[in-house]
């Protein structure tokens, strides 16, 4: 049984036009542009814990910590979308009622994991992991919510 379709021609007259019309198609980058070139770093308090930047497809960390709970990143090389859930970790939870709201107020229209810690430098109330972008001349005191800490690097 022959199927065809409106210009009556079969379907595997139809398949093999679109495999030659699909291989003149350029090359498409399906990485999110909102994570294309991206560059941070992560610190506790304020030491330096990991550099993170993105090549291609892929997200690279240099670390130089071993204690887990003073780590974001769980690998050294990850993809963007990996990248990206480790940063929505450090955002506000997108299902949250007033999340319009907190966009607003810091002056985004879209929930974007990476704009959002741009904003906010990924602070949180349950740890001392903040993160900086290229460009900022931030310490820990400028963007940590929590004052009961110190600088002593045993901690």
């Amino acid at each position: 049984m022959k199927f065809f379709n409106k210009d009556n021609n079969t379907h595997s007259d139809t398949t093999s036009q679109l495999l030659k019309e699909s291989s003149k198609a350029t090359t498409v980058n399906y990485a999110p542009p909102h994570l294309e070139d991206f560059s941070l770093e992560v610190w506790w308090k304020n030491r330096l814990t990991a550099k993170v930047h993105s090549k291609g497809t892929k997200v690279y960390v240099e670390s130089t910590e071993k204690n887990p709970m003073k780590r974001l990143f769980p690998n050294m090389t990850l993809s963007r979308y990996q990248a990206s859930e480790v940063l929505k970790m450090r955002c506000w939870d997108p299902g949250r009622p007033d999340i319009r709201e907190l966009l607003a107020a810091c002056g985004l229209t879209k929930y974007v994991p990476l704009d959002i810690v741009r904003k906010t430098h990924g602070v949180s109330y349950n740890d001392f992991l903040w993160i900086k972008f290229p460009g900022e001349d931030l310490r820990a005191e400028d963007v940590l919510v929590r004052t009961d800490w110190s600088n002593d690097d045993n901690d």
